[in-house]
Formats: structure tokens, sequence, C-alpha cells
């Protein structure tokens, strides 16, 4: 009956690490999507920054130009 008994504790405390590493893992998940959408973020704002300094310097070397 002990035996019964240790026997079911131990798969109690199996099936939290199963639910444990399930957790961790949709966290890690959702942690790698967010860095992921924070690097398109910087990367679509440097570029549309890089587009608009062409545009400007564009504009104002065709102002010298014009001069």
């Amino acid at each position: 009956m002990a035996f019964m008994t240790s026997m079911k504790s131990n798969k109690s405390i199996e099936s939290i690490d199963i639910e444990k590493g399930d957790k961790m893992a949709s966290q890690t998940k959702d942690h790698s999507r967010f860095w992921a959408m924070v690097a398109l973020l910087v990367l679509g704002g440097s570029f549309i920054a890089y587009v608009a300094f062409l545009v400007l310097l564009i504009h104002f070397n065709g102002l010298l130009v014009a001069h």
C-alpha cells in the first residue's frame, strides 16, 4: 500500500513537471515572437528614416544646385 501511494505521488510530480515544461515552452515562444516584433519595428523604423534622409538630401541638393 505504501508503494502505491509513492507511485501516485511520483506520477503527480511528473505531470506537474510536464505542465511546467509546457508553460515554459509557450513563454519562450511568446518571448521569441516579442523580440522578432521588436527587431521588425527597429529595422522598419531605420529603413523609413534612411529613405526620409535620402529624400531630404536629394531635395536640399536640388535647391543648392538651383541657386
